[in-house]
């Protein structure tokens, strides 16, 4: 389960802080306050880890029959207007651990910063 998240660069986010997150977490706010970013950041995890193609650092989508979300490229997520020319997800995680099933990790820190290649690819610049 995702503890907490946090966004540096991405789509309408400059910084979010720390967002605790806990297994029922309401996201309120005014229109265009960045709330869908907040859930596409988890959907764009989600669909990199599930991705079939290993080459790639960052699935942005594209193909409608495995693909959650088409992300476009990487202007699409990068923030406008900023001065860094990449954008950072990092996520804290911890195990849910059961009798039935045991997790090989009980829980961890993520964190990775993207940039764009003059090939146009989406990579990790940093873990």
């Amino acid at each position: 389960m995702f503890t907490s998240l946090h966004l540096k660069q991405f789509k309408s986010w400059t910084d979010t802080g720390p967002v605790t997150l806990a297994p029922v977490t309401l996201v309120l706010g005014t229109n265009s306050s960045g709330k869908s970013s907040l859930i596409q950041s988890l959907l764009l995890l989600k669909q990199t880890v599930e991705s079939s193609d290993r080459t790639i650092h960052l699935n942005l989508g594209g193909d409608p029959s495995t693909d959650l979300f088409n992300f476009g490229d990487f202007e699409s997520i990068h923030k406008q207007g900023a001065t860094d020319d990449r954008f950072s997800i990092s996520f804290s995680f911890k195990g849910a651990s059961t009798r039935q099933r045991k997790e090989r990790v009980n829980g961890g820190h993520f964190s990775a910063c993207y940039r764009q290649t003059p090939a146009g690819a989406t990579v990790i610049q940093e873990l």
